[in-house]
């Protein structure tokens, strides 16, 4: 396994889990109103993905430079592609399903947090995984 496959794995395993980590605090026993001080919610969340980003630079500047040739460009091109179409797919839909829920009436700010956590969370975790699965499979890149 290469570096950058090795990485990605690495990586969208670590984004997975700070994903999992922030649905459940921000979902303990779906009750969103336990926040009594809205600086300890935006804290927690903002800790629980400093691990990532942490992570990431370890990664980062931990692994020797790799030689990148077209075929590396190309996956990676594709990876985002979808990266940033599923992501903008999951915005999108959230905020219809929040819209038709509350009726048009206000949204909660707890749930743009969430939505603003949980994206950032979910880029990075297609991100590094679509660019494994692509890797891995050889899908795309041959033509």
């Amino acid at each position: 396994m290469d570096i950058r496959r090795k990485s990605s794995l690495i990586n969208g395993i670590v984004w997975l889990i700070v994903l999992l980590s922030i649905i459940l605090f921000f979902f303990p026993a779906l009750d969103l109103t336990i926040f009594s001080n809205p600086k300890i919610e935006k804290l927690v969340g903002s800790l629980i993905i400093l691990i990532g980003i942490v992570v990431n630079f370890i990664l980062l500047f931990r692994n020797k430079k790799e030689v990148t040739d077209e075929r590396m460009i190309k996956i990676q091109a594709k990876s985002m592609q979808f990266t940033a179409l599923s992501t903008m797919m999951y915005v999108f839909l959230f905020c219809m399903v929040m819209y038709d829920i509350n009726k048009g009436q206000d949204i909660s700010r707890e749930w743009f947090w969430f939505l603003g956590y949980s994206s950032f969370c979910l880029f990075y975790t297609l991100g590094s995984l679509s660019y494994y699965v692509i890797d891995s499979r050889g899908i795309g890149y041959d033509n």
